[in-house]
């Protein structure tokens, strides 16, 4: 998709579907998203100059 090439959605559905199967099967779960404030982003910034 990224190179603009003919791709066969079904397959891709297919094939993802099937990788996110087994992916929870083998228990890796989906983890939150972390949600950075300007107070820990400043903090981060901060710590890493140090």
């Amino acid at each position: 998709m990224a190179l603009d090439l003919d791709v066969d959605m079904a397959k891709y559905s297919t094939i993802a579907n099937t990788l996110r199967r087994l992916l929870t099967d083998i228990g890796l779960t989906k983890m939150p998203e972390k949600q950075l404030t300007v107070d820990g982003y400043l903090a981060s910034k901060k710590a890493t100059q140090s």
